[in-house]
């Protein structure tokens, strides 16, 4: 690879759907010097090949800045002379957690404000279907005009607050032709909500030449709940899954014992290279995967196996990273290292 090229991965901010991930795809691949580009929705991470002398991350970030997206673009520590903590808290790497938690309580409160309008809503709606078929009596006028002149001021509210980032999506549409999957909600409940806005505000005119008796602000008040309902309980899982590889990654060691020209040296587990003779004690977690190559030992690999019973083993084989050893010493080579970085491949396009 040339000098000049460089792959890099960053973070994305402002994805909510599988077909975001296809939209800044396709839109860091017209950036000139981008020799190639993958973005995952699931780990909201860009892996992007560039020309450092044609572009650079914050001209990516800027191409995607109008879509609703932006790349988090980190300076190193050297760069701005600040040690490792420093450096951390200046970048509000300790706050993502913070930030996300604050975004689904947000979304949280925004949805149960929605979720008793959208019952009301389809309650209506069930009653006027049932009365068509005569499984219940008809609502008397006194109701229905109530009911006529309460909706337009849910489906108002639902819209223009809870549906802001429809609403979004369809303007950036509008304006930049690119689509998502909130520009097709936005599309669809915009159009019902005008439609209905102008057979309520023009009535007796229209009235000749469509049938006002039917409106549809129904229809945008339970689509954008359930949407934003979906939304709400993504956003909640991801945090969720979040943890629990948190947790996980946890579990592994943070240093590890290596023979290094004769001597046992100890070092970080990130530190550790391929082929390197690495010591464990009983008790001791196992920092990286590997093969013994010296002594026995019974090792727990429930963590991994879910089996409880401490499992033999002996010269030949295999150790898992993150096990723990529970009684006897032995010795194994690295065989699997390298960083943490959770990346997976594109998730299928919408």
């Amino acid at each position: 690879m040339p000098n000049n090229i460089h792959s890099q991965t960053y973070k994305v901010k402002g994805m909510h759907c599988a077909s975001c991930s296809s939209v800044i795809e396709k839109t860091f691949k017209k950036v000139a010097g981008v020799e190639s580009a993958e973005v995952n929705y699931g780990t909201e991470k860009a892996k992007v090949s560039f020309d450092s002398s044609k572009t650079n991350p914050h001209d990516l970030s800027k191409h995607i800045e109008p879509l609703g997206y932006s790349l988090v673009v980190e300076q190193t520590a050297e760069e701005m002379g600040m040690s490792a903590d420093e450096h951390a808290g200046h970048l509000g790497l300790n706050q993502s957690k913070k930030e996300k938690l604050a975004e689904v309580a947000s979304q949280r409160s925004l949805v149960f404000s929605a979720i008793p309008l959208a019952v009301f809503a389809a309650f209506v709606m069930g009653w006027d279907i049932l009365a068509q078929y005569r499984v219940v009596t008809e609502m008397s006028y006194t109701i229905k005009e109530f009911f006529h002149h309460l909706l337009p001021l849910f489906a108002t509210y639902i819209l223009f607050v809870v549906g802001k980032p429809y609403l979004l999506g369809f303007y950036r549409f509008l304006r930049y032709g690119k689509a998502n999957m909130d520009t097709l909600i936005g599309i669809g409940t915009v159009a019902a909500y005008l439609y209905s806005f102008a057979v309520t505000a023009f009535e007796e005119t229209l009235r000749p030449f469509i049938n006002v008796d039917y409106q549809y602000y129904d229809v945008t008040i339970v689509v954008i709940t359930f949407i934003a309902l979906g939304k709400y309980l993504e956003a909640r899982s991801k945090i969720k899954t979040g943890d629990a590889i948190e947790k996980l990654l946890n579990l592994q060691a943070k240093t590890a014992l290596v023979i290094r020209d004769g001597k046992e040296v100890e070092i970080e587990v990130g530190d550790v290279k391929h082929g390197d003779l690495v010591i464990i004690k009983p008790g001791a977690k196992i920092p990286v995967d590997g093969v013994i190559t010296e002594g026995a030992s019974f090792i727990d690999e429930s963590m991994v196996t879910g089996e409880p019973m401490p499992v033999q083993k002996k010269i030949d084989d295999s150790v898992v990273a993150g096990t723990i050893n529970t009684s006897g010493a032995f010795t194994f080579k690295a065989t699997k290292v390298g960083s943490c970085l959770l990346y997976t491949s594109p998730s299928p396009r919408d």
